[in-house]
């Protein structure tokens, strides 16, 4: 989602730097290439004077030119980031288009206020609506306090599932097991500023292993100690965005199962500690 964002995000300010060129055409069929290339209309003729390759049929505001908005036009950085003002950008979408959106959105996730219940449920538009999206599974049992809301043990259930998966496909056992034991050894002291805990922690196994459970250890205990050489030690051995995210995500969720067991069942976990 994140990614979506930034690329559309991006998409927008390209769009507002140097707008948009005319729509392509399609290519001109053997008979007509002759005509096409010889005929030349006035809305053509004007057209081509101005830089914008725009005809009179497409409707532009004033003062929008291929000179001023097309791709060669040079970037107005003073209009598009101006310091004295915020700029803002309307969307305007036809109803019709906005009709289409909502049919397929109900066909998704089924007409607002169905499934009801506590919980909603499949085909309904309310809490819970969107768990069809992923296969049913079994909450475990440190996420037992979720029990209580069916939505959101259902959510969590999925999750688990969808997170070791991720992990199992980004990190070795040998990984996940010295990260797994080191994080429930853990009652909930802070590691303080220096990673030898970190590198006596991976000792003796070969460069990919340490990587990999230096990246996840720090994310689960001490995500602000990892720094762009963490990172780039991991990417050495896989480059991947998926791997690295896959890695983050279950080391950062198994952290927060161990202190979500620890807010549940308090009394227990207690008596560990003391």
């Amino acid at each position: 989602m994140r990614a979506l964002a930034h690329t559309l995000s991006a998409s927008l300010l390209i769009a507002a730097l140097t707008a948009c060129a005319a729509a392509p055409t399609a290519a001109p069929t053997p008979e007509h290439a002759a005509s096409a290339e010889t005929a030349a209309t006035p809305a053509t003729e004007a057209a081509e004077a101005d830089g914008s390759g725009e005809t009179e049929a497409t409707a532009r505001p004033e003062g929008w030119t291929g000179l001023t908005h097309g791709d060669e036009a040079e970037p107005n950085y003073a209009v598009v980031f101006p310091q004295a003002t915020v700029n803002t950008l309307t969307i305007t979408i036809d109803p019709a288009d906005y009709a289409a959106m909502q049919a397929d959105l109900n066909a998704l996730l089924g007409e607002p206020g169905e499934g009801g219940g506590f919980g909603g449920g499949p085909g309904g538009g309310g809490p819970g609506a969107s768990l069809r999206l992923l296969p049913e599974a079994d909450l475990p049992a440190d996420l037992g306090w979720a029990e209580p809301n069916l939505a959101v043990a259902g959510a969590f259930a999925r999750l688990a599932v969808v997170v070791e998966q991720a992990g199992a496909s980004a990190l070795s056992p040998t990984v996940r097991d010295t990260v797994y034991h080191h994080i429930h050894a853990w009652t909930g002291q802070n590691p303080g500023l220096s990673r030898n805990w970190v590198e006596q922690a991976i000792r003796g196994h070969d460069e990919a292993t340490q990587a990999a459970a230096r990246l996840t250890l720090l994310t689960a205990l001490a995500s602000h100690q990892i720094d762009e050489h963490v990172v780039l030690t991991f990417r050495a051995h896989q480059a991947g965005d998926e791997a690295l995210v896959g890695a983050v995500a279950w080391a950062s969720f198994t952290a927060a199962r161990r202190i979500g067991a620890w807010l549940w069942n308090p009394v227990r976990v207690r008596g560990l500690i003391d």
